[in-house]
């Protein structure tokens, strides 16, 4: 991205929600050839939006955070004044657990005794790093292989099948702990059915579901939580509106389903 100069995500807020002071996770990647290393990529800014099902979204504030301040892979979890767009006063503070992570992707030729190390055999050089990397980064160690394999024919089943063999093998005695959710073969096989999903869920749901978050309209049916009790009954059929359009295109796409 060697042209964007920043990125902005927006929270959206409903009006009914407070504000609770849990973190807002992000986690950015700057991925770049050496020739790409003088990029202009140098903050990201967070607006919080309080979003009216009527009138036009209300802007409380926004921060801009500078990527110098992120050490590079290091998590940092801090408090961040909103400022509004006039940039006056402070109007809030909103905690950010931000991470940044910058890496240099050399020719695809330099890793290939690498990659040969990794898919050889029965994959021990996978379970071992499995063993050896911390819990937190071993979803990302599944992402990662899998994304090796994949420049293979039947490659990420060929992972997931040999993977789940050695531990059958090593279970056969006590299949107690079998499959355990801490397992590689676990963790490699939710994120093979994650990666092969993507794609179906992108082509199905994703104008349904921006279709929804941008509603205006309500779909509350609890009297207690009702703006209004005489809009319940508008409110239970757009409910129900939504609920039989996505049965109907979950429905209609099974032949796309990934199999």
């Amino acid at each position: 991205l060697p042209s964007l100069s920043s990125s902005s995500l927006f929270l959206h807020l409903s009006p009914l929600s407070p504000l609770l002071p849990l973190p807002l996770s992000i986690c950015l990647r700057l991925f770049a050839l050496p020739s790409d290393l003088q990029h202009d990529i140098v903050s990201f800014s967070v607006a919080v939006i309080n979003r009216s099902k009527r009138l036009k979204d209300n802007h409380i504030g926004q921060v801009q955070v500078q990527l110098s301040s992120l050490p590079n892979r290091k998590l940092r979890d801090e408090w961040y004044e909103l400022r509004p767009r006039n940039k006056g006063s402070a109007c809030g503070s909103i905690r950010l657990k931000a991470q940044f992570q910058h890496e240099i992707i050399l020719p695809e030729a330099e890793y290939s005794t690498l990659k040969e190390l990794i898919t050889q055999g029965d994959l021990w050089v996978i379970r071992l790093l499995y063993e050896i990397v911390m819990v937190k980064d071993r979803k990302e160690l599944c992402s990662t292989m899998l994304k090796i394999f994949r420049t293979e024919p039947s490659g990420p089943v060929r992972l997931v099948r040999s993977l789940a063999q050695h531990e059958i093998k090593n279970h056969a005695e006590d299949t107690s702990t079998l499959f355990r959710a801490s397992s590689i073969a676990t963790s490699s096989l939710e994120e093979f059915m994650r990666s092969q999903t993507v794609a179906y869920l992108s082509a199905n749901l994703k104008g349904f579901i921006q279709e929804v978050l941008n509603f205006k309209g309500s779909c509350e049916v609890s009297p207690a939580r009702a703006d209004r009790a005489e809009e319940i009954g508008a409110n239970f059929e757009n409910l129900i509106n939504f609920v039989q359009r996505l049965a109907d295109i979950i429905l209609t796409s099974a032949e796309m389903v990934p199999e």
